[in-house]
């Protein structure tokens, strides 16, 4: 999956459907996203652009409403809504930005496959660690070739394609 940013103004909505073209020709094989806010709703309005229809929608939008207004009139619904960039996390001293995810976790774990894969089963959860244990292992499944990056207390503490 690739997410395309779309939060500049000089960057019209031509030149979005533009680049989501360009990403289904060179690359048929990857989930297009485009990420927005109030920039794709002024720009899209009530419209349908059918080269944006193919793609997901992550929706920033900072409310207290139950859900984000989004231009419904391309995607019937968002997939991931930015609600906030005050979510706190246990070992992150900063706020960050929290999201939601509009449907199960299974589509959750299938929406970031390959096109076209089946959905995967839910990872199975991490065992606890043993008491006084100083070494804390993560286990990773990914697909070859897919970059990972490990980040603990706040810093990247290894990247790597596999």
């Amino acid at each position: 999956r690739i997410v395309l940013d779309h939060e500049d103004a000089g960057v019209s909505l031509t030149d979005l459907e533009k680049a989501v073209r360009y990403v289904a020709t060179i690359r048929p094989d990857l989930q297009i996203t485009i990420y927005s806010g109030h920039l794709i709703k002024e720009q899209l309005g009530d419209k349908k652009s059918a080269d944006l229809a193919k793609t997901a929608l992550w929706i920033a939008q900072y409310t207290s409403a139950k859900s984000p207004s989004w231009p419904a009139g391309t995607w019937p619904n968002w997939s991931l809504w930015q609600w906030t960039d005050k979510e706190t996390v246990p070992g992150i001293s900063a706020p960050v930005d929290g999201n939601r995810w509009n449907g199960t976790s299974q589509a959750l774990v299938s929406w970031f496959g390959p096109a076209g894969a089946e959905p995967q089963p839910e990872p199975e959860p991490a065992p606890e660690p043993s008491p006084g244990r100083e070494t804390i292992d993560i286990f990773i499944s990914t697909p070859d070739g897919i970059p990972v990056s490990v980040v603990v207390n706040g810093r990247v503490v290894s990247a790597a394609a596999f």
